[in-house]
């Protein structure tokens, strides 16, 4: 019975510190971790930024791009960072045949979104 109290609380241990992060610098939302350490932030990534808003512009957005979807400010891409981090993760943005996106700007792109979106 005293091994099964040690899983038990070694487990939720587990959880908890899983839920909360650790003070190492890393976070994630969209699966695996990122180094919050070296982060780069939103005016550093303004050369992937800018292959997005060749459809994500609020002043011409392409067909399709959802209201709000507006990534040319910093306000704009910080309010849909969540989205941006799963669906570059995923791959399903950008979409194919558009800008395409260099696999350190995807890296970059997707640990910018899991660390909280810095300016």
């Amino acid at each position: 019975m005293k091994n099964h109290a040690l899983v038990v609380a070694l487990v939720t241990f587990g959880l908890l510190a899983a839920a909360c992060g650790d003070d190492g610098g890393t976070a994630g939302s969209s699966g695996g971790s990122a180094d919050c350490d070296t982060v780069k932030g939103y005016a550093e990534l303004s050369a992937a930024f800018g292959k997005c808003t060749s459809c994500h512009d609020s002043g011409a957005p392409a067909a399709g791009v959802p209201n709000g979807a507006y990534y040319e400010s910093y306000d704009g891409a910080k309010a849909n960072a969540a989205d941006i981090g799963e669906r570059v993760a995923d791959g399903t943005m950008p979409p194919s045949g558009e800008p395409e996106l260099t696999a350190d700007e995807k890296s970059a792109l997707t640990t910018w979104a899991n660390c909280g979106a810095p300016e």
